[in-house]
């Protein structure tokens, strides 16, 4: 995507400057030890820096420790100065000219500008800041004042506290075969997920320019029917809003869900150019879209944002509470969904549990709705190199959230944007995947988007690759790039809240704009695939039939995009990549599935770069005084 070849560029432009500035600052060592020197003698402190010494320092005392600070900060100066910052940018936005995909110059411009007006300052404040540099980076000061969170360790703990019912890991499996064969109660849910809806498409407008989106007004009107946008929609475009408009109608008349479940991504993909207002104004006018629709009905409605609902986009800062302009804005707008205490925790870093209530008057008091801010894992949002420990105290928070629901012998289900398998970062993914086995017996499911792909995963133990987990990935309602919009059914057992079947509905927008707008069925998922429940063991053996019949995986592949186009062979390298997406829930867990390296530098530098970065979490305690 633009915006990954982006930091590439610019992250890349960074180390070779930043090491041409380390080279020139640590010629002045000479005049500084001497300064230092002196200054040290002033004070008469020659032999607590002695005292101070400790094994293991690979430069000798308080001098090398000192000495590297005072280089570091003069890095620091340079990398920060206003003409490094433009020559940085400069550069990037030469190389994005040459191998990025657009010939359109404000493109690469716009988004060296926007992602390096994030990534200078973040390298200044965490890798190149002079305590942390030479104390963890380097290793050159001996009394580091930052502490190391291993996920493997937190993990470890975790599951030592696994109550006895769970421990075979087969408690999910066990309560659909409690229920095989018998009636049940259900409530209908309908998730919809990334919306992207354009409010600038123009019919008319070029549907096939030579940026990453088309079909506004910017692009020009040409005169070819072909490269015309048109009244529904284009394939290399976001949706205009009347399909989403004509979703809502559908999805009220005909479907009556009990429960709207959103799960965010609502700007369109104009990501160079857009602003914090654009991105704020997106989510606030699907809301009022989404309000109107539903007006009078009983349609409940509980969203979460996604990597394109913050700015810029995949950046979310997790330094102060309540920061945030697109999610301050969000929360005013959600007022009418969301309890007001529930309001108060989202609006502080964007993510929220509440008590199960419908608009018709029913409670689940024993069922929360857990929604996640996955940007506190994603793995293009920069910020998170300086916020190293439990960005907003996600974690922390799930965990105590869980625990609490054990206590009253309740249940969940999770919402969020980006799954966890793919552009989730390990450090943050791991622990989150160590919560989903211990509390397996609480979270019943979870709803995740981002891909753009109709498609579901299954949660595994980590000691014994145990199928504990069900997860539900919704196909997008816009049709960036080459899909067909949908949204997706599920229904639900209303007493012990798992999922009992998957209805995925399409809207073809070629046969729309022929004049037969229509949303359609592409599959009832457990008739179509021919299972005999949605159980995490039921669901691994479609994984396992996928990963062995090119039949079926073809017509998986073909089913993720909703039947865009004609099925395409999927080889055994696609089969395999299929398979390991649906039994891999955390990075590193796809990665040793698909015979990868963990730190895949050369297929995937980006990936592989951010989680160097990130990994493992660091919290700094109190300095310690170098000389007492």
């Amino acid at each position: 995507m633009l915006q990954r070849s982006m930091q590439v560029l610019l992250f890349s432009t960074i180390l070779t400057v930043t090491s041409v500035s380390a080279q020139n600052s640590f010629l002045k060592e000479d005049n500084q030890i001497d300064k230092l020197e002196q200054t040290l003698q002033n004070n008469n402190q020659p032999n607590q820096i002695h005292s101070n010494y400790k094994s293991g320092q690979r430069v000798e005392g308080f001098i090398g420790c000192q000495l590297c600070k005072l280089g570091v900060s003069e890095i620091d100066k340079l990398f920060t100065s206003t003409s490094a910052v433009d020559i940085l940018e400069k550069v990037a936005t030469l190389i994005c000219a040459d191998f990025v995909m657009t010939t359109n110059s404000t493109v690469c411009h716009g988004a060296v500008k926007e992602m390096g007006d994030i990534i200078v300052p973040v390298i200044a404040q965490s890798i190149l800041s002079p305590d942390y540099f030479c104390s963890e980076f380097l290793t050159q000061c001996s009394n580091s004042s930052y502490y190391i969170f291993e996920a493997d360790q937190f993990v470890s703990d975790l599951l030592k506290t696994k109550p006895d019912s769970i421990k075979d890991n087969e408690y999910l499996n066990n309560l659909y075969n409690s229920i095989q064969g018998s009636q049940r109660k259900t409530l209908k849910v309908v998730q919809i997920a990334d919306p992207h809806v354009d409010f600038a498409y123009a019919v008319g407008a070029d549907a096939q320019c030579n940026m990453p989106l088309c079909c506004r007004a910017e692009n020009g009107f040409p005169t070819e029917p072909s490269r015309q946008a048109e009244q529904w929609g284009s394939y290399l475009c976001d949706i205009p809003p009347t399909v989403l408009e004509h979703m809502l109608n559908f999805v009220r008349t005909d479907v009556q869900p009990d429960l709207l479940l959103w799960t965010g991504d609502n700007s369109p993909h104009n990501v160079w150019e857009n602003s914090n207002s654009e991105v704020a104004n997106a989510t606030t006018n699907i809301t009022k879209m989404i309000k109107q629709a539903f007006k009078g009905s009983n349609i409940t409605v509980y969203p979460i944002i996604g990597n394109h609902d913050t700015w810029p986009v995949n950046v979310q800062d997790f330094d102060f509470a309540n920061s945030n302009i697109q999610i301050n804005a969000i929360a005013e707008s959600w007022i009418e969904w969301l309890d007001s205490e529930t309001l108060t925790n989202f609006a502080k870093f964007g993510y929220y549990s509440q008590v199960l209530k419908l608009k018709d008057g029913r409670v689940f008091p024993n069922t929360k709705v857990i929604a996640i801010n996955t940007q506190a894992c994603n793995n293009q949002n920069w910020e998170l190199i300086k916020n190293r420990y439990d960005p907003g105290n996600e974690i922390e928070w799930l965990q105590a959230e869980l625990a609490s629901i054990e206590q009253m012998k309740g249940q969940a289900i999770i919402i969020a944007h980006i799954p966890t398998n793919g552009d989730c970062v390990h450090g943050w993914g791991h622990r989150f995947r160590g919560l989903m086995e211990r509390y397996q017996h609480i979270v019943r499911f979870s709803l995740f988007g981002h891909t753009h792909d109709d498609s579901f995963s299954i949660s595994q133990s980590i000691m014994d690759s145990k199928n504990i987990g069900i997860n539900i990935v919704a196909g997008s309602m816009t049709s960036y790039q080459n899909m067909n919009p949908s949204f997706t059914v599920i229904e639900i057992d209303e007493e012990l809240m798992i999922p009992l079947n998957i209805q995925t509905y399409y809207f073809n927008i070629s046969q729309a704009n022929l004049g037969k707008p229509e949303w359609k069925v592409l599959h009832d998922f457990t008739q179509y695939y021919g299972l005999k429940n949605l159980s995490p063991d039921s669901l691994f053996q479609l994984a396992l039939s996928i990963r062995n019949n090119e039949q079926l995986s073809d017509l998986y592949e073909w089913n993720k995009g909703r039947q865009y186009g004609n099925p395409t062979k999927c080889d055994a390298q696609c089969r395999l990549k299929a398979y390991c997406d649906i039994v891999s829930t955390e990075y590193f867990q796809q990665q040793t599935c698909k015979g990868r390296p963990t730190y895949d530098f050369l297929k995937d530098p980006a990936t592989a770069l951010i989680n160097l970065l990130v990994n493992p979490w660091l919290k700094k305690g109190p300095s310690e005084a170098i000389i007492q």
